[in-house]
């Protein structure tokens, strides 16, 4: 029995590694104001939660709500290793766009399991020269990642959802 859970626990540890999406997901995205904003980091393959991030300040280069008049820096107010990674009260009326950056992550793996990453990913056009095939291929990466809220009424005139915010990666909609 003892082996089967150690074995299990590997397996899980296995498929976290793997998982690379972060998700910012809000307990509520409709607020009033004196509510509490609840932001959650999760770490999913697709849009299957595989487990839930504490704050990771060292790891957190930008941490931002913007909204109709403001940019508040949230990494001002943030606890290292939270759960949630915000708890904020709502000070505000309208959309709250918050935005995070993650600083880079590394990785290092064998050629054979490295194809076998990049195909899990759908990354296909990526290939490895036959001169490092018996070396370590390494990755590098960061996370851009935005959540939207709604304090109050919705304004037809409140464009903040399609705010760039300067990420190097961004999606707008």
């Amino acid at each position: 029995m003892k082996k089967t859970l150690i074995i299990l626990s590997v397996l899980m540890m296995t498929s976290l590694v793997w998982a690379h999406e972060y998700i910012l997901l809000a307990y509520k995205y409709r607020l009033q104001r004196g509510d509490t904003l609840e932001m959650h980091l999760f770490v999913a393959d697709g849009f299957n939660i595989q487990m839930e991030r504490p704050m990771q300040i060292a790891m957190t280069k930008k941490f931002d709500l913007v909204t109709q008049g403001a940019v508040t820096n949230l990494l001002t107010e943030a606890k290292d290793q939270a759960l949630p990674i915000l708890n904020k009260k709502v000070d505000f009326d309208g959309l709250g766009l918050l935005y995070l950056e993650r600083d880079y992550s590394r990785i290092s793996l064998p050629t054979e399991k490295f194809l076998d990453y990049l195909k899990e990913d759908h990354i296909e056009n990526i290939t490895v020269h036959k001169d490092s095939l018996n070396k370590m291929q390494r990755e590098r990466y960061s996370r851009y990642i935005k959540g939207l809220v709604l304090s109050g009424t919705p304004s037809n005139t409140d464009t903040l959802y399609k705010k760039k915010t300067g990420h190097t990666f961004e999606i707008i909609l």
